[in-house]
């Protein structure tokens, strides 16, 4: 087999085979190594950058440019709002000691499962909320959409607000039903692990996977400037369920066009302006 071969080959095999080969190398050592969740989301984080450079869905979205510096700010606000809300989280609720507990006593794979379908209904309903029925959720929101490409780096570009409000909805009924620790790591893993690689430049294909999995080839859609598609997919973790459950699932057949990413109407939104992203929802001074 020749170079020329091997050069087309390649690249059709890590479109095929890349995302699934990923998702289930991640799912088996989270399973088996829960604890280890954070390190190995970093791994596979690390991994998807590589590849989202020698594979993008469109070059034009690669590089360094005048957003990178707001999305590299957004994503440390992001990490940093998380994991104080996550922990003030489960200190509160288990400082309040419910004795009740909800939950069902059902094998690892179910009650992983139940985890990943219950976590993101909270996260599913304020999404489309900040969409369709609320401006004010909106301009928190828009800070998310502002970019005008998607890929690795703004997949944690959100307000602190967004931020908190994902965290409180998604892991709060969790722990209110009693979830052991164990689901709750690993659903939450997985929904993390979705959240990243969703957003990520990569020309990964996959469009049976994007019916039930919410895939980057499924969720950069949600993220087209034409509201017909930007208000759809609204699902956040790994799956897909209530996209189908409420009728908001929508994978066009055609290549999402480079320059189709980005605000309904950005021409008023401060694009370039951390404080005045921050600000804008709080009060009309920005």
């Amino acid at each position: 087999m020749d170079s020329n071969t091997n050069a087309k080959w390649f690249p059709v095999l890590v479109q095929r085979a890349g995302f699934p080969l990923l998702l289930g190398v991640y799912a088996i050592g989270l399973y088996l190594m829960p604890a280890l969740g954070v390190p190995l989301l970093l791994g596979a984080g690390v991994l998807g950058f590589f590849i989202e450079k020698r594979l993008p869905y469109h070059s034009r979205w690669q590089g360094i440019k005048d957003d990178s510096r707001l999305d590299g700010a957004f994503t440390v606000l992001t990490m940093i709002v998380s994991v104080a809300v996550k922990g003030g989280l489960t200190l509160v609720l288990a400082h309040l000691s419910f004795e009740l507990r909800f939950w069902p006593a059902l094998p690892l794979p179910l009650s992983i499962l139940l985890a990943l379908i219950v976590s993101s209904f909270g996260p599913y309903v304020l999404h489309r909320a900040s969409h369709e029925w609320s401006d004010v959720l909106w301009q928190i929101h828009a800070v998310h959409h502002a970019p005008e490409r998607v890929y690795s780096l703004n997949a944690m570009r959100a307000h602190p607000l967004n931020a908190a409000w994902n965290v409180i909805a998604g892991l709060g009924p969790l722990l209110l039903l009693g979830a052991d620790s164990q689901t709750i790591l690993i659903a939450g893993g997985l929904n993390n692990f979705f959240s990243i690689f969703n957003h990520m430049n990569i020309n990964f294909r996959n469009p049976l996977l994007s019916v039930l999995l919410n895939t980057a080839e499924l969720h950069r859609w949600h993220h087209s400037a034409r509201r017909e598609y930007g208000d759809s997919n609204y699902s956040s973790g790994a799956l897909t369920f209530w996209d189908h459950a409420f009728g908001t699932w929508k994978l066009p057949v055609q290549k999402f066009a480079w320059q189709d990413a980005g605000l309904y109407s950005g021409k008023t939104f401060p694009s370039q302006s951390l404080s005045r992203q921050l600000l804008r929802p709080l009060c009309r001074c920005a």
